[in-house]
């Protein structure tokens, strides 16, 4: 895989995850309907789908490191509870990219 195509997984892959987020946001609202949430489904399952290729491939190269666990997110949070350089990365991963769009504020 080239780097162009790699740049376009992680956009897409970022992408669907501001999608989803916006979901979740709208079912903590209990603003979705039923039409709604069926047309989130295809939406949920290819941004999980995306997030577990992420995790074995973009991800396992950026942190030199293979998974433990099924998800980019989970990865993050272990990263986190240690320290050097994969935590700093997590850190600023999760504070510019993921935590700013979770409706909690706090994604990792």
């Amino acid at each position: 895989m080239s780097y162009p195509y790699i740049i376009l997984f992680v956009w897409a892959f970022w992408y669907f995850y501001v999608l989803v987020m916006g979901l979740y946001r709208a079912h903590l609202a209990g603003r979705l309907t039923p039409i709604t949430t069926a047309l989130a489904i295809p939406a949920l399952v290819v941004g999980y789908a995306m997030d577990i290729v992420a995790n074995i491939t973009v991800a396992s190269l950026l942190f030199k490191d293979i998974p433990r666990e099924w998800l980019v997110t989970t990865r993050l949070k272990r990263y986190q509870e240690g320290d050097g350089w994969r935590k700093d990365w997590a850190d600023w991963i999760c504070t510019n990219l993921l935590d700013p769009f979770d409706p909690n504020g706090d994604h990792c």
